[in-house]
């Protein structure tokens, strides 16, 4: 016979047998969108939240990734309240039991299919392996190996030992390898931390691979360097409050390399020194001291005109630029990787090392300043992190006219925006103060991710966040996470109405409405289908000042936290009640029965 028509004939099949693939994962899609929706009408059931009564093949539906779930799909969960999945658990059990052995008939299909075509297309194709792949694919295997933690940038450590070995291989993991050296470097504010940020940044090599630059926004304290007791006194307070970390964590309890006596002897020596650096403070003249504290009060003054020059030269850095310059211009052509983009800048001024700064909370224009002196060195960011523990003017925070033209071009590729402030803000704030220190860097349409987290600053109706979110319409956004804010009704409804069909998640946590109702707030979500996650917890003002904590609990918690609370359910249109606007009936009715009383 002759090989073209053998060829022409296995040429078709192999194209019924992609068509019938085809057919059988979409059906295997719609089978497995059928077996979540009657998961979650099980839920929804009396009595069935107990695990061990579940169906053989219930599925967790909130517990699903959404982005593997095809277009056609989207929104199943908001028509389940259609369904006529009603009133039985038996029903329910049974509809599950039939999905589920169809689904087990669809993939043996389906292995089949694929174990055909394999065979039909295997002589057609030659052999491939591990090194045919580009180096796109061969990055994508080495990150995963690697466990690289994209969110936890303050873990800087080196290349791990299976990258190291990789290296050594062949030329082509040898290049791929290059880019796992050094994900994070922390640039502080001294010479030894620039320069080692120089020596990095200019490396051939290692450059290649940072992936982000975290700034430690730390400042040696000018009190502490001018006054030799306040410089003694502080240290004397941090290592007390060391030695009781130490004895309250007690080490030599989970490690036997130390035995408690010695970790105890250990514990009260530093205290016996913090006491001692106590008396010093208070007789720096040495006049009356014994020979041992004379010993420590050398040191302690050698240490503090080595903490005077640092102190100095931090200041001359600040004054001149210099740090803008070194920390983002060390040829960062050649450090920032590809395409001269810096995926993470992190902006941090609390870390473990901030006691040994003195720690002066003042920030001087560096969050504005440090992502211009980026761009104008030639590199695009892709994400801020800017995590604050206490601002000590808010004025610090508020670009200068200057810098508010030039940050929304330094912005033009940010893809995700954080700011977290976890501490005190001191002095006044207005309304719009979030706006003016950060509505500049938001000015982009490039963003993806937004998140302001402003836990434990102050009370939340003092920071309006309303003119950030209404400012402009970001056409690509899918995430915005508010918590320990405030906005008013009609500048969420205005944020929701211009909300683009990529925004699939929408997080609100302890914030505080300035005006209109939450049950308005509910309804207006719900008309928002597109939105395929709404969380909302903890909301403050409006009627809920007026609910008891039962009353809040009832609407507002979830009893797992893969459920959604009965408010997100509503808006997630699975109950066709709003749960407040039921909650202001029962009032009114109370209201009426004491009226008549």
């Amino acid at each position: 016979m002759d090989s073209s028509i053998v060829a022409s004939g296995t040429q078709s099949v192999l194209g019924d047998n992609y068509n019938m693939l085809l057919e059988v994962n979409k059906r295997l899609r719609q089978v497995q969108a059928g077996i979540y929706r009657a998961s979650l009408k099980w839920m929804m059931l009396a009595g069935s939240l107990e695990t061990s009564d579940r169906p053989e093949y219930w599925a967790n539906p909130s517990g699903r990734d959404t982005r593997s779930v095809p277009p056609e799909m989207k929104g199943w969960d908001f028509g389940i309240r259609t369904d006529d999945l009603v009133g039985s658990r038996e029903i329910v059990r049974t509809v599950l039991k039939a999905l589920g052995d169809l689904k087990k008939g669809l993939e043996n299909i389906q292995h089949r299919l694929r174990l055909n075509i394999n065979k039909l297309s295997r002589p057609g194709l030659r052999s491939y392996n591990i090194l045919d792949m580009p180096e796109e694919i061969l990055y994508c295997i080495f990150e995963f190996v690697e466990g690289f933690l994209r969110d936890f940038p303050e873990f800087e450590c080196g290349a791990s030992r299976d990258i190291k070995n990789c290296r050594l291989t062949c030329q082509a993991f040898n290049r791929v390898s290059e880019r796992f050296f050094l994900r994070s470097v922390s640039v502080d504010l001294n010479a030894s931390s620039l320069s080692r940020f120089n020596d990095i940044s200019n490396h051939p090599t290692i450059s290649k691979s940072i992936q982000s630059i975290r700034a430690i926004l730390h400042f040696y304290d000018t009190t502490l360097g001018d006054s030799l007791q306040d410089f003694i006194l502080y240290n004397a307070g941090a290592l007390y409050d060391r030695a009781e970390t130490l004895e309250l964590m007690a080490p030599w309890e989970l490690r036997e390399t130390i035995s408690k006596e010695t970790g105890m002897k250990v514990v009260e020596a530093l205290k016996e020194a913090s006491a001692c650096w106590e008396r010093i403070a208070w007789d720096t003249q040495a006049q009356s001291l014994a020979d041992h504290d004379r010993t420590h009060l050398e040191l302690l003054k050698t240490t503090h005109q080595r903490y005077q020059s640092l102190c100095a030269y931090q200041e001359e850095m600040l004054e001149s630029g210099g740090f803008f310059a070194s920390s983002s211009c060390g040829n960062i052509e050649d450090a920032l990787c590809k395409d001269n983009v810096l995926p993470r800048l992190g902006l941090c001024n609390f870390d473990a090392t901030a006691m040994k700064y003195g720690f002066t909370p003042r920030l001087c224009d560096m969050i504005t300043k440090l992502p211009v002196a980026v761009h104008h060195a030639g590199a695009w960011l892709e994400r801020i992190d800017i995590k604050l523990s206490q601002v000590e003017s808010p004025s610090d925070l508020i670009p200068s006219p200057e810098l508010r033209q030039q940050l929304p071009l330094a912005m033009q590729r940010l893809r995700k925006f954080t700011i977290r402030c976890q501490g005190n803000i001191n002095g006044e704030l207005s309304q719009d103060a979030l706006y003016d220190m950060f509505g500049s860097c938001l000015d982009t349409g490039s963003l993806r991710e937004i998140s302001i987290d402003m836990s434990q600053m102050r009370e939340p109706d003092k920071l309006g966040v309303g003119k950030i979110i209404t400012s402009r319409r970001w056409q690509n956004l899918s995430y915005l996470f508010l918590r320990d804010v405030a906005f008013h009704f009609s500048e969420l409804q205005l944020f929701v109405s211009r909300a683009p069909k990529s925004f699939s998640y929408f997080w609100v946590e302890s914030v505080y409405l300035l005006s209109g109702t939450w049950a308005e707030v509910l309804d207006t979500l719900r008309e928002k289908p597109l939105i395929d996650r709404v969380q909302l917890e903890k909301p403050l003002g409006a009627e809920c000042a007026d609910m008891s904590a039962e009353e809040l609990k009832r609407i507002f918690d979830r009893e797992d936290l893969f459920f959604r609370s009965q408010a997100e359910r509503y808006i997630a249109r699975l109950i066709p009640h709003n749960s407040l606007r039921d909650q202001e009936r029962l009032d009114h009715d109370a209201v009426d029965v004491e009226s008549e009383d």
